[in-house]
């Protein structure tokens, strides 16, 4: 259950900073740098393993950490992208030259997203409790 917990707010912290970051005009390089923390964030999660087991570790990563690292790099990318693309919208609209966007469409796409944060946190603590054990 503290997998769970842990890896299910971690993602809502990052898709809540994402949605806030989409409704301001000039949320682009917030959003990037969102996802170069995002990125940085799995990368040291990783390195803490191996660190901590060393060569030993490969086994758990490959079975337990790549497969919710390649689930939660695709949820940061799609956030991501809708960021940039509510942001830029904004800015057309601000400047004149495009309808503003629909807040409907952008808040149903997050809620979207946070469905599969909250599957692949599930997904992940499950894996975790039968396969843990073996792995680490």
């Amino acid at each position: 259950m503290e997998i769970f917990g842990f890896s299910l707010l971690t993602l809502t912290i990052f898709l809540g900073t994402a949605f806030l970051l989409g409704l301001f005009a000039l949320g682009q390089p917030f959003g990037i740098a969102l996802l170069m923390g995002m990125g940085a964030e799995l990368g040291c999660s990783a390195a803490i393993l191996y660190s901590e087991k060393g060569i030993a570790a490969i086994p758990a990563v490959l079975a337990l950490y790549l497969p919710k690292t390649a689930a939660v790099s695709a949820i940061a990318l799609l956030a991501a992208r809708e960021v940039l693309r509510n942001s830029s919208s904004l800015l057309r609209s601000m400047l004149g030259t495009a309808d503003p966007p629909s807040f409907k469409s952008f808040c149903t796409r997050y809620a979207v997203l946070f469905a599969a944060a909250l599957i692949i946190s599930a997904v992940d603590s499950l894996v975790n409790y039968f396969f843990g054990g073996f792995l680490l």
